[in-house]
């Protein structure tokens, strides 16, 4: 409960700092990735080739499909985990700046459905995407006239990559598949974006002789090509998902301290902070040091956001954002 004398004090500010939440974001970042990363070479490794090429020449793709639902399930679970650890963190920072024992309640029935909400959502998305890249690959491989073997191979390669990437695999396989044959090839694969460049001493030579890459080859730099890929996929999920989970958190706490009588919500003041270092959005490079009262939003031309990773605000405001809200508490 709020002491009477409390309002007999002179008013202070305590902030809580950016640098709280942007620490947050780097560790989980750098977790779901690594979890991403582990869970995608595990699936790959434990793929069944003659498993899948059987269910898929009898026609059992979804079947197929289902094997990716663990990935799926794992970042979930580490979308949440940062979610809790989010909250803990800002019920220590109150507790440090004697502001009051925040208990961090993640089973609130409101923590409780933003962190089932996470998880659907990412699960959902994260399916949707495979399934796509998937689908496009068993039915090029279908289309070529594959075998049931290389089909299957097709479908090991695009576990992990969203549809775009296994276009630019699948792309980067026809130019190499052409190296030495046509003229202008070279050319081409040493233009993609993805390539790993200790490939390209390999292709010049076999350019320059005429001579084609051997298939021992082309799988070699398709794999480096799609390890590439995979740390950039990486790299967006855990960015997006830390930042979403870790400022969701941090929100949850707050309203928690409220619902404690801890804080008042006319003690705070929220700040915008945006990472400004030229790959910053537009939206958020003008919302940076924007003050709001606890409860009001920001304000884009794509929409209104809550806090950076809102799930309610369109995903080009949140993909890849490295933003922060700042906090400032009045205590009397």
């Amino acid at each position: 409960m709020y002491a009477p004398f409390q309002i007999l004090k002179a008013a202070r500010t305590v902030e809580d700092p950016a640098s709280r939440i942007f620490r947050l974001l780097d560790d989980q970042e750098r977790r779901i990735a690594r979890i991403f990363l582990t869970a995608i070479s595990s699936l790959r490794k434990e793929i069944d080739l003659d498993e899948i090429a059987g269910l898929l020449e009898s026609g059992r793709i979804n079947d197929a499909l289902r094997t990716l639902q663990s990935t799926a399930d794992e970042l979930a679970v580490a979308s949440n985990v940062a979610f809790v650890t989010s909250g803990q963190s800002a019920a220590k920072f109150l507790a440090d700046a004697d502001l009051g024992r925040v208990v961090f309640n993640q089973v609130n029935l409101r923590a409780v459905a933003a962190m089932q909400g996470n998880r659907l959502e990412l699960i959902r998305q994260f399916t949707e995407g495979q399934r796509k890249a998937t689908s496009r690959a068993i039915i090029q491989g279908i289309e070529s006239g594959s075998n049931p073997i290389a089909a299957a191979r097709n479908f090991r390669d695009s576990i992990g990559l969203t549809e775009k990437q296994w276009g630019f695999v699948s792309n980067y396989r026809k130019v190499l598949e052409r190296v030495g044959i046509d003229a202008g090839a070279q050319a081409k694969a040493l233009k993609r974006a993805f390539r790993d460049g200790r490939s390209d001493k390999t292709i010049r030579a076999a350019a320059e002789a005429g001579r084609p890459l051997t298939p021992k080859q082309i799988d070699t730099m398709i794999e480096r090509s799609t390890q590439r890929l995979f740390k950039r996929r990486a790299e967006v999920i855990a960015r997006t998902e830390s930042l979403r989970a870790v400022n969701q958190g941090n929100e949850e706490a707050y309203a928690q301290a409220i619902e404690q009588e801890i804080i008042r919500p006319e003690q705070l003041e929220r700040t915008w902070r945006t990472s400004i270092d030229g790959r910053e959005r537009e939206t958020h490079h003008t919302l940076n040091g924007q003050a709001r009262k606890y409860g009001e939003v920001w304000t884009t031309i794509n929409g209104t956001l809550r806090y950076p990773g809102d799930p309610l605000a369109p995903g080009k405001e949140t993909i890849m954002c490295r933003c922060a809200i700042l906090t400032r508490i009045v205590r009397f």
